[in-house]
């Protein structure tokens, strides 16, 4: 290995030994977070979300710094496996890409259930003031389409 591998191998693998502990407590809040979407815990879920911010503005820089160090057009994962000096640093990238990849699944399936209850909000709000609920909306409650009332609205006039 060169020097000017070395160097840049080095001190890429300390920024994952920096960043790792970040992202598993991130994955640890994001676990929190699935459970406090499951039993609808809105107090919990929006102190999750500013645990959640507040860890990405600690990840971020490290995530752009490992990007930066990269050789262009080199993913992070076959350069380090192609320059690790040992097991324990192999250890530690496979450590690293299986958090990161939870991490980022974990992300996006909570994303999706966030939007998912949105929607639900949407259309019960909807119904509540007597408009036309979403179609996906009634699509999600099992109905083809809502009845509505011969004043227009889908609950009457009060």
């Amino acid at each position: 290995m060169t020097h000017a591998h070395a160097n840049t191998t080095d001190h890429l693998f300390k920024i994952i030994d920096e960043l790792l502990p970040l992202l598993e407590q991130f994955l640890s809040v994001l676990k929190q977070e699935k459970d406090a979407l499951a039993r609808m815990d809105a107090d919990a879920i929006v102190a999750l979300s500013e645990q959640k911010s507040a860890l990405i503005d600690q990840i971020s820089p490290s995530t752009q710094s490992l990007q930066a160090h990269l050789p262009d057009g080199t993913s992070l994962q076959h350069y380090l496996k192609v320059h690790a000096s040992s097991d324990d640093t192999l250890q530690t990238l496979k450590r690293f890409i299986e958090v990161s990849e939870a991490a980022q699944a974990l992300h996006l399936e909570n994303g999706l259930t966030l939007t998912r209850l949105a929607q639900i909000n949407e259309g019960f709000l909807a119904l509540l003031a007597g408009r036309q609920a979403d179609p996906t909306y009634a699509e999600k409650l099992g109905r083809k389409s809502s009845a509505r009332s011969p004043q227009g609205g889908v609950l009457g006039k009060a």
